[in-house]
């Protein structure tokens, strides 16, 4: 039976779930709470995430749409979604967000086994403040194949790092994404992770950007990987 890179992964991934699997926190954040998330599990349909004082409401996903091309052993993918939510903290809301993803796949039948030649994935958010005028961040993160996203957290002159991980605590690989960081000035001052039904971890002390970190880890949990729409995948 011919196999993929990503189906193996997706068995990698299968048994390193059995087995409660968390991220590596960072040692920066080394003081700050896991917020654990709620909400992740059962059908994405009315979708609702609470983490500590934080709730993320009037969640709208669209379908995944694209198409394929197949001209002879070549095979062309290209999947792309939409969603947005609005975050509340206590009584009132602070941000919307829209996000658009996209995948962009080529592969050529080999008949023992497929060889992707070409495998991009793209998240582009924009992040509007509620309180605030004119206070917008925009959120662009990419990788190639299975590897983690990464990418840039940008407003005017500031600009952070948001940097995937495939790691595990204890150290082993997971052969799929576990986490983000977001990073100033080369320090991690948040972290989500994604695996399994989720957590954050925020500053406690500097509460500047707080909500913002929350916001941008509520965007990474509602990411979906969209290999899982294409042919052949499960």
């Amino acid at each position: 039976m011919k196999q993929t890179w990503t189906m193996a992964l997706s068995l990698v991934v299968f048994l390193v779930g059995c087995q409660a699997a968390h991220m590596p926190v960072p040692e920066a954040l080394s003081t700050a709470g896991r917020l654990p998330v709620q909400g992740r599990q059962g059908w994405k349909i009315k979708e609702h995430l609470r983490f500590g004082s934080y709730e993320a409401r009037d969640i709208d996903r669209s379908w995944v749409r694209g198409g394929d091309l197949v001209v002879n052993a070549l095979e062309l993918n290209r999947r792309k979604q939409h969603y947005s939510f609005t975050l509340r903290k206590g009584a009132a809301d602070h941000w919307h967000v829209a996000c658009e993803v996209l995948l962009r796949r080529g592969m050529v039948d080999a008949e023992v086994v497929d060889v992707v030649f070409a495998d991009r994935s793209e998240l582009a958010c924009t992040l509007d403040a509620i309180d605030r005028e004119a206070a917008r961040w925009t959120l662009a993160l990419a990788g190639e194949y299975a590897r983690p996203l990464e990418g840039s957290l940008v407003s005017g002159g500031t600009e952070l790092g948001i940097y995937g991980t495939s790691a595990l605590k204890g150290g082993l690989p997971a052969g799929t994404t576990t986490g983000y960081e977001i990073v100033r000035a080369g320090r991690p001052v948040a972290a989500v992770e994604v695996i399994s039904e989720g957590a954050v971890w925020l500053p406690e002390t500097a509460m500047e950007g707080r909500d913002l970190f929350a916001a941008v880890a509520t965007a990474l949990l509602l990411l979906e990987d969209l290999r899982a729409h294409l042919p052949g995948e499960s």
